[in-house]
């Protein structure tokens, strides 16, 4: 998987999730004290990061990580491989990094 394509496979997913929180404000309106979450389209979600996954060749659930843990780089999460500390900043530096695997 080319980096484009890696970046619009993260690209699809951040819209997915937006479009998943629209509906759960909408929900909010519509009953203000209730306690519904919305989980519509979860199972489609992971099937689709499984598929980048191992386009990827990621054995490890690191691009489960990347999107979740590391909100797409935003948290700035650092890891290691070989001795030497990587910062997760963005799509690109998981990229990379994940190629060193």
């Amino acid at each position: 998987m080319t980096y484009d394509e890696f970046l619009e496979s993260m690209n699809n997913i951040k819209a997915f999730q937006k479009e998943l929180n629209s509906l759960d404000d909408v929900l909010r309106v519509i009953s203000p004290s209730g306690t519904c979450v919305c989980e519509i389209g979860h199972r489609f979600i992971d099937n689709y990061i499984s598929l980048v996954s191992k386009n990827l060749g990621d054995e490890e659930e690191w691009v489960s990580w990347f999107i979740f843990e590391n909100e797409y780089g935003a948290r700035k999460f650092t890891t290691e491989f070989n001795g030497i500390e990587y910062v997760i900043s963005d799509e690109r530096t998981f990229y990379d990094f994940l190629k060193l695997l």
